[in-house]
């Protein structure tokens, strides 16, 4: 991609956050994008199928700091640098609070919410690659992840209904400790990690 096709995305993206922010995402329009991006509708769609491929492909732009963060869970400890991997989806979800708070308090479109939960739950279940491996319960743990998947969107949504901040770190922790220890049971003792 060149410098300028990726400077164009960027600009169309950061100024569907900026419109965000203030707005909607079922009242914002993609004449409202364009204007704020100081294009045409013709050069939006030379950059994006239409708004819910921005919406997607803003999501994704946003989860690279998390993606960047957390390559793999730790096999021993369960951590990715000394903290759950939820930590780092909670702050993640605090710094664009703003942009989460559009889509899952002001209405998500179910493309989006299937998208962003096969997402989450696709991540989750890379990065418990050692988990897996040991794993051995009658439940296979593709299903483990679409619980823990459903468990984190609604506990995001009602986050973000309240004003008050959060600590990521303890409420990483508090859900870890939900689930890791009923995994955990479930691991084949003869496999080492």
């Amino acid at each position: 991609m060149s410098d300028k096709i990726e400077k164009n995305y960027n600009i169309i993206m950061e100024s569907f956050i900026k419109l965000l922010d203030s707005k909607s995402y079922d009242r914002i329009s993609i004449q409202e994008i364009a204007k704020l991006s100081s294009m045409t509708r013709v050069n939006f769609y030379n950059y994006f199928i239409d708004k819910d491929d921005l919406l997607w492909k803003t999501f994704k732009y946003l989860y690279l700091e998390v993606e960047e963060k957390v390559e793999k869970l730790d096999p021993i400890t369960h951590l990715s640098e000394g903290k759950p991997l939820t930590f780092y989806y909670f702050e993640w979800i605090k710094k664009y609070r703003y942009f989460f708070r559009s889509l899952f308090v002001n209405g998500m479109p179910y493309s989006f919410q299937a998208k962003f939960l096969d997402y989450i739950r696709d991540e989750s279940f890379r990065t418990h690659e050692q988990l897996r491996s040991r794993y051995a319960g009658k439940i296979p743990y593709i299903r483990i992840n679409q619980y823990l998947t459903g468990a984190l969107f609604n506990f995001t949504r009602e986050l973000l209904t309240e004003e008050e901040d959060w600590d990521s770190l303890a409420l990483s922790q508090f859900f870890t400790n939900l689930a890791l220890p009923g995994i955990l049971s479930q691991l084949n003792p003869n496999k080492n990690v």
